[in-house]
């Protein structure tokens, strides 16, 4: 096995360097072919050009801004008034040159000492701030793009346009600049963004581009194009025109990024430290300006942040975003199937490579020795392959309800293939195949095809989307129906936001490279969110909803489960603030015993019962805000009671504070032993998270995210230390530090006994050329 995998990653690999050796690798001078033009006219900027030498600092002082290029001052609000005058005036201008774009943004503002800005650290959530974000369409499609996001303090925040439009993916990372400054009249922005940093179609009618600022203080909204509340800001689709580009240079296009490591680990109270030294790296090539070549050597994610943890109740597992960089890039084009996520199937889930064990317990981690990835777009057609192998590792699996359990994992490889053609103005098709698996099963392979139709012209002026997929998977002595398929129709828009989808999944539909949590079902779904700006005093926005989701087990044809959600109230405030109440009545259908906690066990059966929930949140522009949740209602035999909140505080960027706690509390009646007759039974779960962050600059953050869980009586320190020292260079130490606390002692208290599990330090310093 080991040999096939290295056969077929080098393959890859040899395809990758023949086809950035070729002709393709042509100077960005070139033209590619127009994309399909949209109907209705864009605005349009025209780019000025960009003096040699600018320096970046936020204050847009250089001669070059004042050479009268052309400029952006025509926003239109989004709230608290759709197609108002903006409060605050926004002007935006863009220079460009041979290798970098640089945007410019004077932020008016009569009141800048009430400016909202907390948060300094890269990638940081801005949305609850003072913000700008700019969204780039470099290749004009209407489908795809890339997000980058600045606040009055300097935090930038970057990402990959997602779910056509619908969403960004704000794990994606590249190299770029961003500096802010303010004054008496407002703050200012300048942002310089590589051309090597993103993929682009060279094409005389420019690039899609869109602005929009939000004012948190007045809650307060504006964007240049597509300024409706039924679009969102990522549809590209519906963004302005960016015009006069100059030719871009991508010079050879290579970019090599090695990384030298430095570990200290204790992997148990009765072992000595132990240190080695490690070095990875990471290269990339651009195939002209579209495609993108990726190897990693060695691979290291170190610095990585660790996962929130999750309360999950359900018998059912539960999946976790992807946070690897590797992983991330170009993941907006391997997404497949409109609607599908991690409740219904994940047709590609990366965390299946070099990550092992269930997704509620602690991952061990498989070493990557080599990957090697395509992806980008030539015309109309979107290409993405990967190929990635991992090496024998022997690995522990913690069990929480069962002792831990060791596996030895052979060398592998694994790999994903995606194509994706756009057709009509904002539609798509297109077909995925996956192959390997984790414990190198013979013949593990999956493939599929998909279609979207996708308009923002229905009915003149809204969202519909409507979509189908299908699919089929193998793996030695996988018996069953190994296959899947499905069809979902929404309307999502502001007034009515609508959707309904079907998915069937058979019972032996269990793909190596995907994440399926029920098989064996059928899936109905169904539901409807009214969204009503009455012009209330005091309010700003009512939001309603009913929903229905049913699974009926394929075998029997009787429902499986079934959730109901009535939302009769979802008030946002002028203010910022928000309630919610919730009635979900639900439903579950047990063949077999559910063991909820240890020796504490569900019999077969059917059970039907309803929870309720209330929620405040109050509006994060303050320095100190929160949100409660109280949950009660039934559970199977019994009844949860559920207690939820958050506290954050941010007195200055300087300083962020966040606590999060989650205390579940059920009593049931379970049959003891052998025994037939019910007994009165309680258990609690209590998640607690405390979350510290100091932010000294832009560019050089400490952070901690300390968490605390019950179930496995676990308290993990996760605590990092980023300096970018350049903006192709970083500085990571992380130390990451767990304790554990023995069966009867799962309430959390500083008090003894505690146990020292493992601890690891990390120095990894990475630095890239770009040739």
């Amino acid at each position: 096995m080991q040999s096939r995998a290295w056969v077929a990653t080098s393959l890859t690999l040899a395809a990758m360097l023949l086809s950035a050796s070729g002709p393709s690798v042509a100077r960005a001078g070139q033209e590619d072919e127009a994309p399909p033009p949209r109907n209705e006219a864009r605005l349009g900027l025209r780019a000025g050009r960009l003096s040699p030498g600018m320096v970046v600092d936020g204050r847009l002082d250089e001669p070059a801004w004042a050479a009268d290029p052309d400029s952006i001052t025509n926003f239109t609000m989004l709230e608290p008034e759709e197609g108002g005058v903006p409060t605050c005036p926004t002007v935006v201008k863009v220079l460009a040159d041979g290798t970098a774009i640089v945007i410019g943004v004077r932020c008016c503002d009569a009141e800048p000492q009430k400016i909202v800005a907390f948060s300094k650290a890269r990638d940081s959530e801005l949305g609850d701030e003072d913000n700008l974000t700019i969204v780039l369409d470099p290749f004009l499609d209407g489908r795809s793009g890339y997000v980058f996001c600045v606040n009055p303090a300097g935090a930038r925040f970057d990402g990959l346009v997602a779910a056509r439009g619908e969403e960004v993916n704000g794990d994606w990372d590249t190299y770029w600049e961003a500096r802010t400054s303010r004054d008496s009249k407002g703050w200012y922005a300048e942002i310089r963004i590589p051309i090597a940093s993103i993929a682009f179609r060279n094409n005389a009618a420019g690039w899609g581009f869109n602005v929009q600022r939000r004012v948190q203080r007045l809650q307060e909204t504006s964007r240049w194009s597509g300024a409706k509340l039924d679009y969102e800001i990522y549809q590209t689709s519906r963004a302005g025109l960016l015009t006069d580009l100059p030719k871009f240079d991508l010079g050879v296009g290579l970019t090599i990024r090695p990384a030298g490591v430095e570990r200290f680990r204790k992997q148990a109270p009765h072992k000595m430290y132990e240190s080695n030294e490690d070095f990875s790296l990471d290269a990339t090539q651009r195939i002209g300006p579209h495609l993108l070549s990726s190897l990693t050597v060695n691979t290291d994610f170190s610095e990585t942040e660790v996962d929130v943890r999750q309360v999950n109740l359900t018998r059912f597992p539960i999946s976790f975003p992807e946070k690897r960089t590797f992983f991330l890039q170009g993941a907006d084009i391997f997404e497949f199937g409109l609607g599908l996520d991690e409740e219904t199937l994940l047709p590609f889930y990366t965390r299946r490579i070099g990550l092992f064990g269930s997704e509620e317990e602690e991952l061990a981690t498989v070493p990557v020795d080599v990957g090697g990835k395509v992806n980008g777009r030539i015309g109309s057609t979107n290409i993405g392959a990967m190929v990635v192998n991992t090496n024998k590792a022997t690995v522990k699996v913690p069990g929480v309800y069962a002792p831990d359990t060791t596996v030895n994992l052979p060398y592998t490889s694994m790999g994903a293939f995606r194509i994706k053609q756009d057709i009509l103005a904002e539609s798509a098709i297109g077909l995925l195949a996956t192959y390997g698996d984790q414990l190198d099963r013979n013949n593990s392979w999956s493939a599929g095809s998909d279609f979207t139709y996708q308009t923002s012209s229905f009915m003149d002026d809204k969202n519909l989307l409507l979509g189908a997929w299908g699919m089929l998977m193998n793996r030695e002595a996988q018996v069953g129906d190994k296959t899947a398929y499905g069809a979902r129709l929404e309307f999502p828009n502001e007034l009515v936001d609508a959707q309904v989808a079907l998915t069937r999944i058979g019972d032996g539909f269990d793909p190596s490279m995907g994440f399926v949590p029920r098989k064996g079902v059928q899936i109905f779904s169904t539901g409807a969110e009214i969204s009503a700006r009455p012009g209330w005093p005091g309010f700003r926005q009512l939001l309603h909803e009913l929903s229905f989701v049913q699974w009926v087990n394929r075998r029997s044809d009787r429902w499986e489960t079934y959730a109901v959600t009535v939302k009769p109230i979802d008030w946002l405030f002028e203010s910022g603030d928000r309630v919610t109440i919730q009635f979900e009545p639900q439903g579950d259908r047990l063949n077999s015993q559910f063991e909820v906690y240890p020796d504490i066990d569900i019999a077969p059966g059917s059970y039907e019962w309803t929870r309720n929930s209330f929620s405040v949140t109050s509006a994060p522009k303050r320095r100190l805000s929160g949100e409660i949740r109280l949950e009660n209602g039934g559970y199977y035999t019994g009844n949860l009671k559920t207690r939820a909140a958050r506290i954050t505080l941010k007195p200055s960027s300087f300083f962020t504070l966040e606590f999060t706690g989650e205390r579940n509390k059920a009593v049931v009646l379970a049959p003891e032993n052998e025994s037939v007759e019910l007994f009165v039974k309680s258990f609690s779960q209590d998640l607690l998270g405390l979350r510290v962050e100091l932010n000294f600059t832009p560019d050089v953050q400490f952070s901690t995210f300390t968490q605390y869980d019950s179930e496995v009586r676990e308290l993990s320190s996760n605590n990092r230390i980023r300096w970018t020292f350049k903006s192709n260079g970083d500085l990571f130490v992380v130390y990451n530090h767990n304790e554990t606390r023995p069966p009867g002692h799962e309430r959390f208290t500083l008090a003894d006994p505690w146990q020292f599990d493992s601890a690891q330090s990390t120095i990894k310093i990475q630095y890239a050329w770009r040739f």
